[in-house]
């Protein structure tokens, strides 16, 4: 009979430890079943799709390249991952699935790396071991290095051991990667003032070892995306809240700044100390950071101009995310710090940015259903081309909110249309195209088709004030 492929195959290494490519885990749940499979860690770019999971069985996803450049030692990610297998292995006695894509690399490190530290083995012997039960497994030159480099540190990766480790900090020279030294931190994590630290998505699930060196005892979450918090990270408190990184995001209103606020006072006026993070950059927790300075510190907008100056250079830049909540942050200094429905109501600077950024839900909910008034204009000539009630409103298909986006409309009459182009009445400039059939809205979290309309360009358009 054909011999299956060994990267088709699931291996058992050792006990209850298993070691695949992608395959058994997308096209063959039968096996996992018959195995006992309980846990399964992935190691790739993308973890296993949902549908694709069994219920009865736990996934943790790692994103993980096959590269030469990957630290699998920095960032606590090797450490997350054989915490996990202990977990599962050795105090559960569950069976525990490690994969990524063809169980040759990238989890075949993993897997050799926890036989090493289990049963003090040098990288050679773990290897073949594991090769007894895979022949197929052939960790990359990189990886190999880094086992060597567990090894020497006494198999142990955590921030302390790095930062001692001289070996580590050659390859990280030679790869480019940025070495675990005892000022990284300062280079990942900024603070902000005392007990009031902001980072990002890594410092908050990966940095673990550091994060409890310096005594963060809370962590607010500031994204669009839930993070994972595993139990290695004991008497954490953690919040989530909800906040997308766009420039028409409203966090005055809606309760959004208050939960945030509460959260970080009542940390800090018991001692402890505070992450605020979002994904990437700084570009929403900073600003959420400064808010609480102005409410309970009573910042000005220098003070505030200063910090988002010396901190935004750490993460990328876009210009457009940070643009209307660092114009909440003017508002909420103006308004000492209240974000009161009558406060808000009588502010004219909020109410004209929250009809100008098209949220237009939120200004009538606050002004009692009155529809603003907003006029947009060609850039070119300042024509109109269509008001606030030519938009066509929809909701978003991840989340059913009402999406913010505001260029797809019901054309007036006055467009001129010619082969399904939109020009300007006045100065003929192309402003948008029909779409009869329908445009897929690209709003971050929307994807909705916005049936029968004319999309306008957005950078053919001025918007006005609020018509008096």
């Amino acid at each position: 009979p054909k011999r299956t492929p060994t990267e088709q195959l699931l291996s058992q290494i050792d006990g209850h430890l298993y070691l695949s490519g992608m395959f058994p885990v997308r096209e063959t749940p039968e096996t996992l079943r018959a195995l006992g499979i309980k846990h399964i860690l992935t190691l790739r770019r993308e973890p296993v799709p949902k549908f694709r999971q069994l219920s009865e069985i736990t996934y943790k996803f790692i994103a993980v390249d096959d590269t030469r450049n990957q630290d699998m030692l920095g960032n606590d990610l090797l450490e997350n991952c054989l915490r996990f297998l202990h977990n599962t292995i050795e105090v559960r006695k569950e069976s525990t699935l490690v994969h990524c894509e063809m169980g040759m690399s990238r989890s075949a490190m993993v897997v050799i790396a926890f036989l090493m530290r289990k049963y003090r083995m040098t990288v050679n012997d773990a290897l073949a071991m594991v090769r007894a039960c895979r022949d197929i497994v052939q960790p990359n030159v990189s990886f190999m290095t880094q086992l060597n480099i567990f090894a020497e540190m006494n198999y142990s990766a955590n921030f302390f051991a790095l930062s001692r480790c001289e070996t580590y900090h050659e390859w990280c020279l030679q790869t480019k990667n940025v070495c675990l030294r005892s000022d990284t931190f300062e280079h990942t994590v900024a603070k902000v003032e005392e007990g009031l630290y902001v980072g990002s998505r890594a410092d908050a699930t990966m940095r673990r070892s550091y994060l409890r060196h310096v005594g963060i005892t809370h962590l607010l979450t500031v994204s669009s995306e839930h993070i994972e918090i595993d139990e290695a990270f004991d008497g954490l408190h953690h919040k989530f809240v909800y906040l997308h990184e766009h420039r028409r995001e409203d966090i005055l209103g809606g309760g959004i700044l208050d939960h945030c606020t509460r959260f970080i006072s009542a940390a800090i006026e018991v001692g402890g100390k505070v992450l605020v993070h979002c994904d990437g950059s700084f570009n929403r927790c900073l600003p959420i950071a400064a808010a609480y300075l102005i409410r309970h510190q009573n910042w000005d907008m220098v003070k505030v101009k200063n910090l988002l100056r010396e901190h935004y250079t750490f993460g990328s830049e876009s210009p457009d995310s940070k643009e209307g909540l660092i114009l909440q942050l003017s508002f909420l200094v103006k308004l000492k710090g209240r974000t009161d429905d009558e406060s808000l109501r009588s502010f004219l600077p909020y109410l004209c940015w929250l009809a100008q950024s098209g949220n237009t839900v939120r200004f009538k909910s606050l002004m009692g259903g009155v529809e603003p008034n907003v006029r947009y204009n060609c850039l070119i000539c300042g024509c109109l081309l269509f008001r606030d009630n030519h938009i066509i409103r929809h909701y978003r298909s991840m989340d059913g909110k009402m999406c913010g986006m505001r260029y797809q409309i019901n054309a007036p009459d006055w467009i001129v249309r010619e082969n399904d182009i939109a020009f300007c009445p006045e100065c003929g400039v192309d402003v948008g195209n029909f779409c009869p059939l329908g445009y897929e809205c690209r709003m971050i979290g929307c994807g909705r088709v916005v049936p029968n309309c004319l999309n306008v360009h957005e950078v053919c358009v001025a918007i006005s004030s609020i018509s008096s």
